[in-house]
């Protein structure tokens, strides 16, 4: 779980229940501070490889127990042990920073939940032409970002299966507007083996 760049890995906790509702589910699930934020030690991700490089680290190693250098708080992972294929969870402006990944190591990632996703059109070609995997879009109704909404699915023509949450009356972290809700399509997201290909589907709260 990702976060975007007014929050940090506690919106997964208290303020949405994400966390426990993973983990009630069955769901081995784990939130990220990205540098920069809340008590991290290293300076803001930069475009380019230093993005990718970051969850390489984090979830490529085989040793959790240093796989974490940017976290305030290494010791999540001495307890954790995160195992591909992973589903990313991205709101907004750490969309990117799954989407680098997931196209480095398609063979790691089985899906992708972009919340209100930005900055993704330098990556559309490469989308178009290589991203196969799952995606769940979510997005709040009362979100500006919510009429552009079908430009960024064009750039999932090749998905294994597209899912688009709305939120009725949603703000741009929608997931706080209606978190109960979220957390059930997440997990169903997770959990449920994906549709046939090309499926499309939609899903309004």
């Amino acid at each position: 779980l990702l976060h975007g760049s007014a929050f940090n890995r506690g919106v997964w906790g208290e303020a949405t229940g994400t966390l426990k509702a993973l983990t009630e589910s069955g769901i081995r699930a784990v939130a990220l501070d990205l540098p920069g934020f809340a008590h991290t030690k290293t300076p803001p991700l930069t475009k380019g490889s230093s993005r990718t490089e970051f969850l390489e680290t984090l979830l490529a190693a085989e040793d959790p127990t240093g796989m974490a250098p940017a976290l305030a708080d290494v010791e999540v992972f001495k307890h954790v042990r995160v195992t591909p294929p992973y589903v990313l969870v991205a709101p907004s402006a750490s969309a990117p920073l799954a989407v680098d990944f997931a196209l480095a190591h398609p063979e790691l990632v089985d899906g992708l939940v972009l919340v209100a996703p930005v900055g993704l059109k330098p990556y559309a070609k490469q989308l178009k032409a290589e991203y196969t995997g799952r995606v769940m879009f979510v997005y709040g109704t009362a979100d500006p970002l919510f009429e552009k909404r079908v430009e960024v699915w064009d750039y999932f023509p090749r998905a294994n299966s597209l899912v688009e949450v709305d939120i009725l009356d949603g703000s741009h972290p929608a997931y706080l507007d209606e978190p109960a809700k979220f957390n059930a399509h997440l997990a169903a997201f997770i959990t449920v083996p994906a549709p046939q290909p090309d499926a499309r589907d939609k899903s309004d709260l």
